[in-house]
């Protein structure tokens, strides 16, 4: 087993090196968006957090190793088996909830190629069980919900709209990264949909759009 240290924010955790994609398990801590989780991903102790699209677990591990309870959802199941070792490994079963699942606007088994032409076909090893955001936040009776971090590929409309009640009930702090070079409109669709509760950043970072929506006060 493949096992270095990685530190967030001076929080120190250990991170294994993924099955799938060797190499970018561990480039996706160490660069890809390393400088925005940095400036963003500003996570309190005691916070819950739904990271949704969690990959190899960037902002899942950053927000456990500040004390955030996490609800972790990547429905890739190779990928998911890797996350799931990540977090034992650092002993926090206790407060990462791992769903192979995605989240979705209703109940459903989704073929990721639907949403998703760029992904490599090879790397999609079935349809994917789909839930939303507001079963699962019934599932567990969230009491409250701080942040959300949202990247999946293109689903970003289907996945915001199957969870308006929670995000509405709640206003977490919201990190939606917009795949505008599948649908330009996917931005602004987002936006029309939680203007009323929200105040927009955007960050660009081609291909995409990140989108740092925080509560109107």
């Amino acid at each position: 087993m493949d096992v270095k240290l990685h530190t967030f924010k001076n929080n120190e955790f250990k991170i294994i090196k993924g099955t799938t994609h060797p190499e970018y398990s561990f480039f996706t801590f160490d660069g890809e968006e390393r400088d925005f989780r940095d400036k963003y991903w500003d996570i309190k102790s005691g916070d819950v957090v739904f990271d949704i699209g969690a990959s190899y677990g960037t902002y899942t591990l950053s927000a456990c190793s500040m004390g955030a309870t996490v609800f972790s959802f990547e429905p890739e199941t190779t990928v998911f088996k890797d996350l799931v070792n990540k977090i034992a490994i650092n002993d926090w079963n206790d407060r990462c909830y791992l769903k192979n699942i995605g989240l979705w606007s209703n109940k459903d088994s989704i073929n990721m190629k639907s949403y998703a032409p760029h992904w490599p076909e090879a790397t999609i090893t079935s349809d994917y069980t789909m839930d939303t955001i507001d079963n699962i936040a019934e599932e567990y009776k969230l009491e409250k919900l701080d942040w959300m971090k949202i990247d999946v590929e293109g689903a970003e409309i289907k996945t915001i709209s199957g969870g308006l009640n929670t995000i509405n009930k709640f206003l977490p702090k919201l990190i939606v990264e917009c795949h505008t070079f599948l649908d330009p409109s996917i931005k602004d669709s987002i936006k029309n949909l939680l203007s009323s509760n929200y105040n927009f950043e955007e960050i660009d970072r081609p291909p995409c759009i990140m989108l740092y929506a925080t509560p109107k006060k």
